[in-house]
């Protein structure tokens, strides 16, 4: 068995620790107003965290295809069906019966909970296997694609079709059909392919990459903060009232590259660094992912039901503290469960 690398492990541990971030943050920036003095440095954090989803479709991409890995295409989806959609399924089944059961919002029913799995919408962050999965099960596409096309014209044709069906999509759809919006744009792969063809490319050519980009800081930097700097500001005029959304999302586009670029510099740098909790993280991220917003909701729901913090940081804080500390503790469980079968795979069994 091929040993993951290192830099891969933190960029995904990174990450996964980003992605409870974004929705530690919900809770506060939901509270607070343009007119309040927390309003800028709250919607500044959760913007430049945004770029995680488009993140995981990269480094998705990059793994699958990982120094010219291949498979055949029943192998690849039955593994992917054990270790992405059963767990999900599994995760989407618990969040319904605690929202029936414990925070009674709707009637028990199969078919609602097949439609919230389907959709991937029970939950603020499920859309993000829907998108996977649509990826995944297109795998001999991207396949043909990766054997026969170059990775330029691959790359300029992918952005041109992510924003007229994803980002621009919504806008194009407005004008041609008189007011008709799409509801379900954030959940259809399309508005992602950049993403999983550059992931792609990279990961076909995946040592060179490390080579170009981890001796990069300083630029990378620049490019960051300048991307950073303008999505920010249009973000918090968009918020305000004070710029129209329309490139918006492209410009964000524009963020998440700079900031994927700049997070794998610095995971070249910081792979020798707290190795064995990074592996205890990484190996665990998936389960996090799918469960640190239930985590959110009981801690939110119930054990703070009738606990009242006036300051909103310092009720950030400490809610940041119980969650993080949760989710060590779940990836932690999570590797004490998966220790017989390593070590049944370690002897060959």
């Amino acid at each position: 068995m091929k040993k993951r690398k290192t830099e891969l492990m933190v960029f995904n541990t990174a990450l996964c620790l980003t992605v409870v971030l974004i929705h530690l943050l919900s809770q506060p920036i939901s509270r607070l107003t343009p007119d309040t003095l927390l309003f800028t440095p709250y919607n500044t954090v959760w913007r430049l965290s945004t770029f995680v989803v488009q993140a995981f479709i990269f480094v998705s991409a990059v793994k699958t295809f990982l120094n010219g890995k291949r498979e055949s295409y029943g192998k690849f989806i039955v593994k992917r069906l054990k270790t992405i959609l059963l767990p999900y399924l599994i995760a989407v089944l618990l969040y319904y019966l605690y929202f029936v059961y414990i925070m009674e919002y709707f009637p028990f029913s199969v078919k609602d909970y097949l439609v919230y799995a389907l959709r991937g919408d029970l939950a603020a962050h499920f859309y993000f296997i829907v998108i996977i999965m649509q990826f995944y099960l297109l795998y001999p596409l991207w396949r043909l694609i990766l054997d026969k096309v170059s990775a330029v014209p691959a790359l300029a044709v992918s952005a041109v079709v992510m924003a007229v069906l994803g980002l621009y999509s919504p806008f194009i759809l407005d004008r041609l059909f008189n007011g008709y919006a799409f509801p379900y744009t954030d959940r259809v792969f399309t508005s992602y392919l950049l993403y999983w063809v550059g992931g792609m490319y990279v990961g076909k050519h995946y040592d060179r990459f490390i080579e170009a980009v981890k001796n990069k800081t300083l630029i990378l930097t620049c490019i960051f903060v300048i991307a950073a700097a303008a999505d920010v500001k249009l973000m918090l005029m968009s918020k305000q009232g004070l710029a129209a959304p329309l490139h918006l999302d492209m410009l964000h586009c524009v963020y998440c590259i700079a900031a994927m670029l700049l997070l794998m510099n610095l995971s070249c740098k910081l792979c020798t660094v707290m190795r064995g909790p990074l592996k205890t993280i990484d190996s665990s991220s998936y389960y996090i992912y799918l469960y640190h917003v239930l985590l959110i909701f009981i801690l939110d729901n119930n054990a703070l039901k009738n606990v009242s913090i006036d300051s909103v940081t310092l009720e950030f804080l400490f809610r940041a503290v119980v969650i993080y500390a949760a989710c060590l503790l779940l990836a932690y469980i999570h590797k004490l469960l998966r220790l017989p079968i390593e070590r049944k795979r370690a002897v060959g069994l």
